[in-house]
């Protein structure tokens, strides 16, 4: 055979490959759309009803322990939550799946337990040595709901990733209701919900799903066990570090500006929420086609299967990044533009200020999600290292310009120190994670995205003499430049579906 049609022959195979990975990420990413956003759209609605029925204070302080609760739930299971996904993805037989799933377990008892004996350091806090209890429950049952939730995705069973999912916002709404009206439970009453509903779900999952055939803790591998750890100690830093950076400025405003202050920068982060809904419900879909893209065919892989396998996997995060970054930043200024009426129908008139912050942590998102997708690149080459160090800039940066902005700038300064922290992150991830899978980035593009987003969220902020007019041009542009990419993706799911049918 010649070499062109050798070329030719591995094009082909490439996007065969290509589109059927394409076709997968679809299929997913639709069935958590159905499952899941119907019931986002729920919780996101009942904004307006946590605040009314809670204060300023306790929706700032509620906002506190949820979020110290996040900062200690990696800890809390040895990195497994942000771990444990990438082994069960892995895993082909049910040995295998037995072995991944009895190893998280092991460790996450052992590591559960050291965290309940270490609870009462927490006493020592001012704001939450109210609450140690309710931190305990919440970081259990929470690793419990990751782990049984994330092997349940990484089986492939997305549907019912979607409905436990539904199911769990269903009964967090649920207790809410009894919780917050009837009993008046307040703040307590808040958090208490979170945690009934992780639980329920956990034990839902665990018996309808029939878990317990795959735990064998007696059985689990030290090899696997080993490997685990060695990939998900470094994501405890790396995760948080992220924390640090999302929730390190509430902890400042509030110190320098009052639980007040707090409430209103809290309720302001609930539309950029929108965006992060939306994104977690692709990358949930996107981290196991990225992982099951990249693992070997088979053991004895050879070195020409090697070869085309990293060329098709290069190709699949092209495509994807171009789609999915279209998509993100036209969605970003769009909810830009809508701040103003979203904030007047989501929020009490007590919280009405809190709109002027809105814009500004849109961008923030939207280069948070961005990084993320790089990111995925770590996982897919196990470089916990990597996330980790990269997560560490943008912490360092945040912390720096919070101290320099917040007492200045109040919620705003924190707001602009979240922006630039992301953006660090991701030109760092952008640089460095392409060394692994050198994926194309249309360079011009994404800088004329930013620049366009950037002065959107500087009209819209400072509120300039005929802002609307201003920003629906700059919309425009914004949907000038990016509806190529999208309809591209688009017409490509639809020529991939009617070639398989």
């Amino acid at each position: 055979m010649r070499p062109y049609e050798n070329t030719k022959m591995e094009g082909e195979s490439m996007a065969t490959t290509t589109n059927t990975q394409g076709r997968q990420l679809a299929r997913n990413t639709t069935a958590l759309t159905v499952g899941r956003l119907g019931s986002k759209v729920l919780v996101f609605l009942l904004v307006r009803f946590y605040t009314a029925v809670l204060t300023k204070e306790e929706f700032g302080t509620a906002d506190l322990i949820t979020s110290l609760c996040n900062f200690l739930i990696p800890i809390a299971c040895a990195g497994l939550s942000s771990g444990f996904f990438r082994f069960a993805a892995e895993a082909r037989s049910k040995q295998e799946m037995s072995d991944v799933f009895s190893s998280g377990m092991t460790i996450l008892a052992l590591a559960s337990m050291g965290f309940a004996l270490l609870s009462p350091i927490l006493f020592a806090i001012p704001y939450f040595s109210d609450y140690v209890w309710l931190i305990l429950l919440y970081v259990l049952c929470a690793n419990f709901h990751y782990l049984c939730s994330d092997f349940v995705r990484a089986q492939g069973n997305y549907r019912l990733f979607a409905i436990q999912g539904l199911l769990n916002t269903a009964l967090n709404i649920g207790f809410n209701l009894l919780f917050l009206l009837p009993l008046s439970m307040g703040l307590t009453g808040y958090v208490l919900s979170v945690i009934a509903a992780d639980l329920i779900t956990s034990l839902f999952l665990f018996f309808y799903c029939k878990l317990g055939q795959y735990l064998r803790p007696g059985e689990a591998s030290r090899t696997t066990v080993r490997a685990m750890l060695r990939y998900s100690l470094p994501l405890i830093p790396a995760t948080l570090c992220w924390w640090i950076t999302n929730v390190s400025d509430r902890y400042m405003v509030t110190h320098f500006w009052g639980e007040a202050q707090n409430g209103l920068y809290a309720a302001a982060y609930k539309i950029p929420n929108i965006l992060t809904i939306a994104c977690g419900i692709f990358m949930d879909a996107w981290q196991f086609s990225a992982v099951v893209a990249g693992r070997k065919a088979t053991d004895t892989e050879t070195q020409e299967q090697a070869d085309e396998r990293r060329r098709s996997l290069t190709a699949f995060f092209s495509k994807i990044f171009r789609g999915y970054g279209a998509f993100l930043l036209l969605a970003a200024g769009g909810l830009i533009l809508l701040t103003r009426p979203m904030a007047m129908i989501l929020f009490d008139e007590s919280f009405a200020e809190a709109w002027q912050y809105i814009p500004v942590l849109l961008l923030a998102t939207a280069l948070s999600a961005l990084s993320n997708f790089v990111g995925s690149v770590y996982m897919v080459e196990c470089r916990g290292t990597a996330t980790m160090l990269t997560s560490l800039v943008g912490a360092l940066g945040n912390i720096v310009l919070n101290f320099v902005l917040i007492p200045d700038m109040g919620p705003m300064g924190a707001a602009v120190a979240t922006l630039i922290s992301y953006l660090l992150v991701f030109l760092i991830r952008l640089i460095h994670a392409r060394r692994f899978i050198p994926f194309r980035v249309p360079l011009i593009w994404l800088s004329l995205n930013f620049i366009l987003l950037g002065a959107l969220c500087t009209i819209m902020t400072l509120a300039v003499s005929g802002w609307i007019w201003y920003s629906l041009g700059l919309c425009f542009a914004l949907a000038l430049i990016d509806a190529p990419y999208l309809l591209r993706s688009v017409l490509q799911l639809l020529r991939q579906r009617r070639q398989k049918t």
